[in-house]
């Protein structure tokens, strides 16, 4: 079973899961040529090649684990955490630790294999969207969980082990150390200046319009970078269309 250690210095959580250490070309870091969609476990008429889907959209008519999704969500078959089990939290020194309990999913976006989610059409994306905000509602009846994080690997190098469009999932039962430090300043006080910024820009078209973009690129980490927040403060998704 994967371990949650606490690190006494910087008090943070890390995730010690060897059965990680079973996926498919982990160490290599030379080009791999594309994998035809035969033999890709996320394409569709290879449902049986996933564990038993936990969500789908777009499938009429048919049963689970057959073709004609749009999206599928499928537990990770390589998972960081393990879904069965109690959290068993123990001193050991000057080390915490507990059962790595979590969940892991793998989201896949669309059926078509030789896509990127940046050329989906905007309903696909919206899609994609509130899959994640049905799988978040559902892992937060568990109350073994206190955080979810959504991630998403584009390309080898990034760390993608598959090719076909897909993100991931994971519940964790405590909530990051870096996520509680700027919880405080991201909802109180950085989101309302920002906005009240992009409300200024807004009714001021001219030299001043880029005011809102100029900050978000100095926030940025990586050059692609975007921000998103709701008009109106929330700490959720709202309720299903």
């Amino acid at each position: 079973m994967p371990e949650l250690r606490k690190d006494p210095i910087t008090g943070r959580w890390v995730i010690i899961s060897t059965d990680r250490g079973k996926r498919p070309n982990d160490f290599l870091r030379e080009s791999v040529f594309p994998k035809p969609p035969q033999n890709c476990p996320f394409c569709p008429g290879n449902e049986g090649k996933t564990p038993p889907e936990i969500l789908a959209y777009g499938r009429n008519g048919t049963g689970t684990n057959t073709p004609g999704w749009n999206i599928r969500v499928v537990p990770n078959r390589f998972p960081a955490l393990g879904i069965e089990g109690e959290l068993d939290r123990e001193g050991e020194g000057l080390f915490d630790k507990m059962n790595g309990i979590g969940a892991h999913e793998v989201v896949i976006e669309t059926p078509q294999h030789q896509t990127t989610l940046a050329q989906l059409p905007q309903k696909s994306i919206e899609d994609v969207l509130w899959a994640y905000r049905d799988r978040m509602l559902d892992l937060k009846n568990d109350k073994r969980f206190r955080y979810v994080l959504i991630f998403k690997n584009h390309g080898e190098a990034a760390g993608a082990s598959v090719e076909h469009p897909h993100s991931q999932l994971i519940a964790l039962p405590i909530v990051p150390r870096r996520v509680r430090d700027a919880k405080y300043r991201f909802n109180q006080v950085l989101v309302p200046r920002m906005l009240r910024n992009a409300k200024r820009c807004a009714a001021k078209p001219g030299p001043k319009a880029s005011e809102y973009r100029r900050g978000v690129r100095r926030l940025r980490v990586t050059p692609p970078f975007c921000g998103a927040a709701p008009a109106r403060r929330r700490s959720s998704f709202p309720p299903r269309r």
